[in-house]
């Protein structure tokens, strides 16, 4: 969504304690081949998605990444990913908004804020 991207683009290039700074790329997986879209994953800090099968490149994220599903339309009671985050490691973190379709862009926006400041 168009609205999204633009306001998460307001964090690229914010500084944040202890010191990190935001780089947002933004990615279209479906015109990524595989092995791009796994090369992507291995340096992503900060996934963004709806519940669904793109939430699966999750597993090749690193330990201190962090994981936000959008539970929308009905999904925000699975648990799929979740539980494979936590099966997959404790270290990183997960959060779930549930949401009616169209995301709240500031709801969202303050989350991944809070998440890039832990």
């Amino acid at each position: 969504d168009e609205e999204v991207t633009r306001k998460l683009q307001e964090l690229d290039g914010q500084h944040y304690s202890p010191p990190r700074r935001v780089v947002f790329q933004p990615k279209d997986y479906n015109v990524l081949p595989l092995t791009e879209q796994i090369a992507n994953d291995i340096i992503t800090d900060v996934m963004v998605g709806p519940h669904g099968a793109g939430l699966m490149h999750s597993v090749f994220m690193s330990d201190r990444a962090m994981l936000i599903e959008l539970g929308i339309d009905g999904s925000g009671g699975l648990k799929h990913f979740e539980n494979l985050q936590k099966w997959r490691r404790s270290d990183q973190q997960y959060l779930r908004i549930n949401a009616k379709n169209p995301v709240d862009v500031n709801q969202l926006f303050d989350k991944v804020k809070e998440m890039v400041g832990k």
